[in-house]
């Protein structure tokens, strides 16, 4: 009997094929391997990778690897010859145990075929079928029938979301490439594509682009509602996309996730969505963000803001507040970012220009430094859906001065210093005594310590990953 091994480095996600001649079946029972037996044209496969096992039936002839449809995938290593290249294609997928007979009687009755001489068959013990229920169901696993939209990584807000939410899914595909359709009016168009294409169980996206009419469930994340709640944002095309696209997706979504509590009520309230279909996962704040580290020194003391540069941000304000502190003080105004024309004109009619320093585009690796150099970090947004920056700097031990906003309220509790979103007054004064006192908020800075470290990356990864297996299921 000839039988093809397959083996996969733990140490890489490199799959090595060796071809073996009467290899033992009973050493395949809980060995990471996934072996096949040609009969004729057709090849039985069987997994018993990670203890999960599962058959397939491949056609050699023709290159084409057969499954019967709503069949629900956990884990085991597909098997295909390619007639062009001459060469085994190997694709990891997934089959939980409990599927085994169920699915060869839907592969044999589907084909008309014999019933297929299976190479292992050996039963697991009930000890073994109940770890590897435990391990398919655990909260870390989830399992490669999820497509997810990783077009939205990236150096703001949901960027950061998805950028720490999606390597806590393992095993699920990332849609990578199409980064140029990302929200582009065929965009709903081009994920229906890739539903059709990869044919997931699942799709979930860390943002608000939905598809026109999934195939299968799906699950959006909608951060805020600040392209319709502000009217400097709002625009015609917006508009359009949030009632025409947006808010119908969302009565069709499985599941809506969201980062607070604010937001899901804002969600609620345009939506009209039932409550228990929107849940909030929050925000985390990374480990690089904490007291102890170098600090940027650029030779001056400065109020730190960090965020993009949108109306919702109110800039305006923040920016005439410190025109009118006291220049004697030597502190400046560092903001990441490069000025639009709007900012230009405002620090010209401020006469600041000597005073405002901007960064331009800042790695993330970078931010821990700036934060913990800061005399304090300013936000004066008017609207929020987070305010992931007010967590990171009570993370790294730096004063903050916010806006009071519902959502920086609920993040930040009492442990920042909070202003009117409107009272440039009250900012020229705050702004001034923070200048002239080096410990200024000193008295807040442990309670806003403590409270930051409830908020954790991996804490969002696990509720997310809830939300996606009760979808699952």
């Amino acid at each position: 009997m000839s039988l093809l091994v397959i083996t996969r480095n733990k140490m890489s996600p490199i799959i090595k094929a060796n071809r073996r001649l009467a290899l033992p079946i009973q050493k395949l029972k809980r060995s990471n391997v996934a072996a096949f037996q040609k009969t004729g044209d057709r090849i039985v496969v069987l997994s018993a990778w990670q203890r999960l096992f599962a058959f397939c039936i491949v056609d050699s002839r023709q290159g084409k690897s057969f499954r019967a449809k709503g069949i629900s995938p956990e884990s085991f290593f597909m098997i295909s010859w390619n007639g062009f290249s001459k060469s085994w294609l190997v694709k990891e997928e997934n089959i939980p145990y409990a599927m085994h007979s169920r699915l060869l009687c839907d592969l044999e009755t589907a084909w008309k075929c014999q019933p297929a001489k299976v190479l292992f068959s050996c039963p697991m013990t009930d000890e073994d079928a109940r770890a590897s229920s435990r391990q398919a169901t655990s909260s870390g696993s989830i399992v490669s029938d999820i497509l997810c939209d990783g077009r939205w990584r990236g150096p703001h807000g949901i960027g950061r979301f998805a950028t720490e939410v999606l390597p806590g899914l393992p095993g699920a595909r990332i849609l990578e490439h199409g980064r140029s359709l990302l929200l582009s009016p065929i965009d709903p168009f081009w994920i229906e594509w890739q539903i059709a294409r990869y044919r997931p169980r699942l799709y979930f996206t860390p943002g608000f682009n939905p598809p026109v009419k999934s195939r299968c469930p799906f699950v959006l994340t909608v951060h805020d509602l600040i392209h319709i709640k502000i009217p400097e944002e709002r625009g015609f095309l917006k508009q359009v996309y949030y009632s025409a696209l947006l808010k119908p997706a969302l009565k069709m979504a499985e599941r809506v996730l969201t980062v607070s509590e604010f937001s899901r009520r804002e969600i609620l309230d345009w939506s009209g969505l039932e409550p228990e279909r929107v849940h909030v996962v929050g925000c985390g704040v990374g480990s690089a963000f904490v007291p102890e580290g170098p600090r940027w020194n650029p030779g001056y003391p400065y109020f730190l803001y960090v965020g993009n540069h949108k109306p919702h941000k109110n800039l305006k304000l923040l920016l005439t507040a410190f025109s009118r502190t006291n220049p004697g003080s030597g502190i400046r105004l560092v903001l990441t970012g490069q000025p639009g024309p709007f900012l230009r004109k405002v620090i010209s009619e401020c006469r600041i220009e000597e005073r405002i320093i901007f960064l331009g585009r800042v790695d993330e690796r970078d931010l821990p430094a700036l934060y913990r150099g800061a005399r304090a970090v300013v936000f004066p947004s008017r609207y929020e859906g987070f305010g992931l920056p007010v967590l990171e700097a009570m993370a790294c031990k730096v004063p903050v001065i916010a806006a009071r906003i519902p959502a920086v309220e609920e993040v930040a509790g009492e442990g920042v210093h909070f202003l009117p979103v409107d009272d440039t007054e009250a900012w020229t004064v705050t702004l001034d005594q923070a200048a002239d006192d080096p410990d200024f908020g000193a008295a807040r800075i442990q309670e806003a310590f403590c409270r930051s470290a409830s908020f954790s990356w991996d804490v969002v990864r696990k509720r997310v990953g809830e939300v996606l297996r009760s979808v699952r299921s």
